[in-house]
């Protein structure tokens, strides 16, 4: 984590290091799963996101996340407590929601950039229609650009609202939830 100083505000902002300067270390004594369940979970949490932003997976089963995070940190609190280990944890799983919390933003505002290109287009292919240019092809390409419209402002407007405090995740959040699981 590095802080820089924002010119427009003049504050000190966080901001993750580039994933170039990432150290990782293998730490297999620090598991509390097996490799084969941690793959199931990740294989299963690959496909529905993959039915959420794709549409392409059947399943469609959501769980809020502050029951499924409460959940996770009460069975970790009563069935595999060692303090070293559950802060370990608390911080891995602050640094991932925060990282997946940014990663979802970013999408969310490529999508919001996207409408106004698309409407442009569409406004475009109206006016070569009002000109005389009416072809098929025309005609294709804007039924696709109505159907990414419509897309994105479905998924938009489906889109859960970012928490007040922008998304990220801090200790004091992360300490806060663990003293509301006792």
């Amino acid at each position: 984590m590095q802080h820089i100083k924002d010119p427009s505000t003049g504050k000190r902002v966080s901001r993750l290091n580039p994933e170039s300067e990432w150290t990782f270390h293998n730490a297999p004594d620090l598991r509390i799963i097996e490799q084969d369940l941690w793959d199931a979970v990740k294989a299963r949490q690959s496909k529905c996101s993959t039915a959420r932003n794709k549409g392409t997976c059947e399943n469609r089963l959501t769980i809020r996340r502050d029951a499924l995070e409460k959940s996770v940190l009460n069975g970790l609190r009563t069935q595999m407590m060692k303090p070293a280990l559950f802060k370990e944890f608390c911080e891995e799983f602050t640094r991932e929601v925060n990282r997946l919390r940014m990663e979802k933003g970013a999408d969310l505002v490529a999508l919001k950039s996207e409408l106004p290109k698309i409407e442009r287009e569409l406004d475009k292919a109206v006016q070569a229609i009002l000109d005389g240019f009416a072809s098929p092809a025309l005609k294709t390409r804007m039924e696709e650009l109505e159907a990414r419209k419509a897309e994105i402002e479905t998924r938009l407007v489906d889109a859960p609202a970012a928490p007040q405090h922008g998304g990220i995740v801090s200790p004091e959040d992360r300490d806060a939830s663990r003293e509301s699981s006792k």
